[in-house]
């Protein structure tokens, strides 16, 4: 009684009782040296290491004696290699009880899959120098089922297997959802007169009697009345007008709106009165070239108007701002007249330098003494917070815009 196990790749077999036991694969080979026997053709495994030919040598039915002789075992492997093994020490060994046999613990190099011829040569003699060599016998090598790369079979359900049938079910979740999807589009696409020989499922809308109704429950001759198959989702409305064309069309306007509206903008614009001259209350109507209409006062747009061919045109005056006519204490004023100037404008003012280096420095420290200047109604007021020029100084004014009257 014993037990065998796979440890490493290895066979092993161990006795119940503890002591170890080695398994072997041994063939029976009888041999004669003058002619080829009748072996069955036997098969190893390439890579085992416990195959052993038990030999018997024969010379036409003799005994051959092997006492004291060198055994060598030839191979010839299916790749065109050959090897050997012998009796002084590489694998073969002489059977002390019977003379003419012997035992070839096969080496793993000695053979590969495929095809291996095999011989035996005997060398005897006081010096091994006479050799004789068997007839041939052959036999089988297989490669193993077990291979370095073998995967290890746990009790694990393979990852794989679980991959591909979780794909599979994910698959047919999604085709699931997209028929639930095309099912649902197609049965809310239905809105129809009420047809009471039709079966109807969810999301089918119908009209019955000037109200909506959308179907909750399959069914078949179920009016939409019945709430429990269906949804109200539009009432009928309690006027009992019948939107006939003579009631929203009462003078046969039926065309195109916008030429109806052109027409009407024609006629308006026809009918409106005609003024001479536009007032500040009034606004006119502006055609941009954008392509926008825009509303504007007209005193606004004469602002506008006036401020951009000042733009052009600016009026200028050259001015003299006297040392005498200040008013008698501080802070000093003085308005030097220029027609034309309102309350409201604004002008760019400025010392009108000499050439002569001493007058200008003179008209230069006067000119410097005005804290301020304002546009009034028919020229500027000067103002000097403490001193007041001493001297005339002339100065220049060119009109820059209309400002604010404050």
């Amino acid at each position: 009684m014993h037990e065998v196990a796979l440890h490493g790749g290895k066979i092993a077999a161990f006795f119940s009782g503890g002591s170890m036991h080695e398994v072997k694969k041994r063939f029976s080979i009888a041999l004669d040296i003058k002619r080829e026997s009748s072996n069955r053709e036997f098969e190893v495994v390439e890579g085992d290491n416990g195959n052993e030919f038990v030999v018997s040598l024969f010379d036409g039915g003799t005994p051959v004696d092997l006492t004291g002789c060198l055994v060598l075992a030839v191979f010839k492997k299916s790749d065109g290699s050959s090897a050997q093994q012998d009796s002084a020490g590489h694998g073969i060994t002489l059977d002390p009880e019977e003379s003419n046999r012997f035992t070839v613990s096969l080496y793993i190099t000695s053979f590969t899959s495929g095809k291996v011829e095999s011989e035996i040569q005997v060398y005897s003699g006081a010096d091994n120098s006479t050799l004789v060599t068997s007839a041939k016998f052959r036999f089988k090598c297989r490669k193993g089922i077990f291979l370095p790369e073998t995967v290890e079979v746990t009790d694990e359900y393979p990852l794989l297997v679980k991959m591909v049938s979780d794909m599979t079910a994910l698959e047919e979740g999604v085709s699931a959802a997209e028929a639930g999807r095309i099912s649902r589009d197609a049965a809310f696409s239905v809105f129809e007169e009420y047809d009471p020989a039709k079966e109807y499922v969810p999301l089918n809308k119908v009209s019955f009697n000037g109200s909506s109704y959308q179907n909750r429950s399959s069914c078949t001759g179920v009016e939409p009345t019945d709430r429990e198959h269906w949804l109200l989702i539009a009432a009928k409305g309690e006027s009992t007008g019948d939107m006939l064309k003579c009631v929203y069309d009462p003078e046969g306007k039926e065309r195109d709106i916008f030429a109806y509206a052109d027409c009407s903008a024609a006629a308006a614009l026809e009918a409106a009165p005609v003024k001479t001259a536009p007032g500040d209350g009034d606004a006119l109507v502006l055609f941009g070239g954008d392509g926008l209409i825009r509303k504007s006062g007209w005193a606004d747009v004469r602002a506008a108007f006036s401020n951009d061919f000042a733009a052009k045109n600016p009026p200028q005056y050259v001015l003299v701002l006297p040392a005498e006519g200040w008013s008698p204490e501080a802070p000093f004023s003085v308005t030097v007249p220029a027609p034309g100037v309102t309350e409201g404008q604004i002008y760019d003012i400025d010392l009108v330098r000499p050439a002569d280096p001493a007058a200008r420095a003179l008209e230069q420290e006067g000119w410097n003494r005005v804290s301020d200047i304002k546009e009034v109604e028919g020229g500027f007021l000067f103002l000097c917070d403490e001193e007041k020029p001493c001297l005339p100084v002339t100065f220049r004014a060119i009109y820059r815009c209309e400002g604010e009257v404050s």
